[in-house]
């Protein structure tokens, strides 16, 4: 009997507290992101777990309203965007830790696959020996979802920089708030910050920079930054933004100045 009273009092408390976290959850209140001129979507936890693709493709659209079109674009791992940003040639970075090569399209049917269009080649290559084998090669390099996949993530964040042209665009989505996705391995997640620290570490100026599908005003599902390879000339988006001037103030770093070495 009191077996059966104690198992009642557990089965009731579990009740009480997974109802108390449904009734938080459809009372969570929509979440805007206006800071740049969009709205992220207003969202659940469980959508928020299984997040990634809706926020990759917000992040594409606000890019495209920026980066030029025409360029000779990277996309790593899978190309499924460079043609929505207009790309005019496109690469496809699969990740190989043996000799680096490059291997022209030949079978479209096989390359063109459940995607927009066909990437002309692959390059086949560990991303830390990229800025060593393609330096100063790409006017844009796409990254979508892939450095929480990455053990040395600075390392080939600098790698990655390199193999920019000058001038050239970084457009990069990682999650910040997902559920474990191994493919083996899935190492970490980066605020937003962090990427602010990359930038600013590789001289980048930052023309966009926060997190996608607010859950509440501190937890989000992907961070995302548009980023440019030279020094910022004049003040953008986030040099009215309290919370990058207060993060300028802390770290050292000008917001749009063209006469500091180390521009965001």
């Amino acid at each position: 009997r009191i077996r059966r009273r104690a198992c009642f009092l557990v089965t009731f408390v579990g009740l009480v507290l997974l109802g108390m976290l449904l009734l938080t959850l459809t009372q969570m209140p929509k979440a805007e992101f206006n800071r740049h001129g969009f709205r992220a979507s207003s969202t659940n936890l469980l959508s928020a777990i299984q997040g990634g693709r809706k926020e990759v493709e917000e992040a594409v659209a606000q890019g495209k309203a920026i980066v030029p079109s025409g360029l000779s674009c990277l996309e790593w791992s899978y190309a499924m965007y460079a043609w929505e940003l207009n790309c005019d040639s496109v690469t496809e970075l699969v990740y190989d830790d043996g000799e680096p090569h490059e291997v022209m399209r030949t079978d479209s049917d096989d390359w063109c696959r459940k995607r927009a269009g066909c990437p002309d080649s692959r390059l086949m290559i560990d991303a830390e020996k990229l800025g060593d084998f393609r330096p100063e090669e790409y006017g844009l390099i796409i990254s979508t979802n892939v450095f929480e996949h990455l053990n040395h993530p600075e390392d080939s964040f600098n790698a990655m920089v390199r193999s920019m042209a000058p001038s050239g665009w970084l457009l990069m989505t990682v999650p910040f708030f997902e559920k474990n996705h191994g493919s083996p391995w899935d190492f970490q997640r980066f605020t937003y910050h962090r990427l602010w620290v990359f930038a600013r570490d590789s001289n980048l100026c930052i023309h966009q920079i926060d997190g996608l599908n607010y859950i509440n005003n501190d937890v989000y599902t992907v961070s995302y930054m548009l980023a440019q390879k030279q020094p910022c000339t004049e003040p953008g988006h986030i040099a009215s933004d309290p919370r990058f001037t207060k993060l300028a103030a802390r770290t050292g770093y000008a917001l749009g100045s063209s006469d500091t070495k180390n521009n965001i």
